[in-house]
């Protein structure tokens, strides 16, 4: 490159051998400034190496060849006379130190001292990165050119963030997956060397958007660093990956129980590559919202889970202490969370073993087994088959008491009862291959019995006391006469009502006026249809 000036003995032309210099410590590199003219000229056009540091200051090394007093043992200019001109050389005599970094420029000036024309060559210092990283979602290494490092990762969008810092010049950060370099956002950012010196280091980061897919999987996801030129310094930090799904398969075993049972549990499958019992897994009851993981105290519901590493899945059970009404009204949820905070939900239902049908009405009995593809469902009552699939046996005439829906969501046939009478009282069973196990499910199907020849004692008790299943139950009336209204004795006095079992309750109240005719008083437990499910009898006292 070169500047021509025009003085007033003609053309005179200005050169430099560089203008852009990446050197190290301890280089001992040659910058060349020649002028066009003899040594008459420069006599009265003096040309001077000087220096511009990075924060603006500026310096005289040179006049000629003669070095500035005190800068001796740093510089030494060499001058050289050839028919094409005068040659000055630049060197640095103990070789390139940190705080050489900046400008240095040769200058033609006139006798009065003012600038003429200038060539600057810039000096860049080079300074190694002190710290590089790359970082993906959670993971993040430090360790350039290592080994690959395996990541493992679930599918989804994740950020990554490739780092230098503290180098001079900045770096260039390229992030490439296999051999596509990936689309991102680099921010250089000077760092303040006011308390360090000169020269000035730069920080570096580069960030993209990622979605990972299982195809990905075995792909190298990595983070180029390269200072100047790949001959300078090239860095490498890289990840080998190993994409899970993000969606676990969750199977579920619909679970009955007769009212009362203790310790039943409802079970469920999550299978997911890097699956395990952790907080990520959880129960929710449908009714109360409440959620329970595994670990809690085992009072009236818990969790359990087993995990199985060879099959990638964990085995997850919500436990019933004691099942009520409640529970068969109540849905559950089994809930898997990624880390990235989405969500999937299976439900699993409660059925239960017994049911109070009212005389003369519809009724469904549900059969919670799901058949294996190409598997059928029959339904038997005794042993007789009622149905298979949704196809009633031709043989019984049934079709004016039964048919068959089918629940194309749920795989399931589920059989209903047209009009319910005491001939189809009995026990009821369905069955099917169901995860490559004969399996059965049955229930236990009554008239409905709803008291009608009883004096009901109103009493308002917690919504829990009201579905609670108890075998025993005791009441205890203190009786006292208050009067006598159209022949009959009127009572007063107070009552006792508890209930036993594994959380015993005790109601008191008053009676006022009341009509107690029968000498034997009956405990009466009822569904919510008010069908009659225990008759406990016991004197009154």
């Amino acid at each position: 490159m070169s500047i021509s000036i025009t003085v007033s003995n003609g053309q005179t032309t200005l050169t430099i051998n560089k203008q852009n210099d990446y050197v190290f410590v301890g280089d001992r590199p040659e910058y060349t400034c020649s002028v066009n003219g003899n040594v008459n000229f420069l006599k009265e056009h003096p040309l001077r190496w000087e220096r511009i540091q990075r924060d603006g200051s500026q310096s005289i090394i040179s006049q000629l060849s003669t070095v500035q007093p005190g800068l001796e043992s740093e510089f030494s200019v060499k001058s050289n006379t050839t028919d094409n001109g005068v040659y000055f050389v630049l060197r640095f005599s103990q070789g390139v130190k940190k705080n050489n970094d900046g400008h240095y420029r040769c200058v033609l000036y006139n006798k009065n001292n003012i600038l003429l024309a200038e060539k600057k060559v810039e000096i860049h210092v080079i300074q190694l990165f002190k710290e590089m990283e790359f970082q993906v979602g959670d993971t993040r290494s430090e360790v350039p050119n290592a080994s690959t490092l395996v990541l493992n990762l679930e599918e989804g969008t994740y950020t990554s963030v490739c780092k230098t810092s503290g180098s001079n010049p900045a770096a260039s950060i390229n992030i490439y997956l296999d051999s596509t370099e990936l689309i991102g956002q680099t921010v250089v950012a000077a760092v303040d060397t006011k308390e360090i010196g000169p020269p000035k280091v730069y920080d570096v980061e580069k960030r993209n958007i990622i979605d990972v897919v299982p195809s990905d999987k075995d792909k190298i996801l990595k983070c180029v660093s390269v200072l100047y030129n790949d001959s300078v310094i090239k860095e490498v930090i890289s990840f080998k990956l190993h994409i899970y799904s993000a969606k676990p398969a969750i199977t579920c075993r619909n679970t009955s129980a007769f009212n009362g049972a203790r310790q039943i549990s409802l079970t469920c499958f999550i299978k997911i590559d890097g699956v395990d019992c952790t907080d990520n897994i959880f129960w929710e009851h449908g009714e109360t919202g409440k959620q329970y993981k595994e670990g809690g105290e085992r009072k009236s519901y818990w969790v359990l889970c087993e995990e199985r590493h060879n099959l990638h899945e964990v085995i997850s059970s919500f436990y019933i202490d004691t099942v009520t009404e409640a529970d068969f009204r109540s849905t559950y949820f089994v809930v898997y969370v990624t880390k990235f905070k989405s969500v999937t939900r299976q439900q699993i239902v409660l059925y239960k073993d017994e049911m109070f049908v009212k005389k003369f009405t519809r009724a469904n009995i549900v059969c919670p087994l799901i058949p294996d593809t190409n598997k059928s469902v029959s339904w038997n009552y005794g042993k007789k088959i009622v149905a298979i699939k949704n196809t009633l046996n031709p043989i019984l005439g049934l079709e004016n008491r039964f048919n068959v829906t089918h629940d194309i969501i749920q795989r399931q046939f589920h059989l209903r009862f047209l009009n319910f009478t005491e001939e189809d009282q009995g026990i009821y069973k369905c069955s099917a291959v169901a995860n490559g196990t004969h399996t059965e499910h049955r229930v236990s199907i009554e008239i409905c019995n709803i008291p009608d020849n009883y004096n009901f004692l109103q009493i308002t008790m917690e919504k829990e006391i009201l579905s609670y299943s108890s075998n025993v139950c005791s009441f205890q009336i203190d009786v006292q006469q208050s009067n006598t209204q159209d022949g009959e004795t009127l009572h007063s006095g107070s009552f006792k009502l508890t209930i036993l079992g594994p959380n015993a309750k005790t109601f008191d109240g008053k009676l006022s006026d009341q009509r107690i005719r029968e000498e034997t008083l009956t405990c009466l437990e009822l569904n919510e249809d008010y069908c009659q499910i225990a008759n406990i009898q016991f004197e009154r006292t």
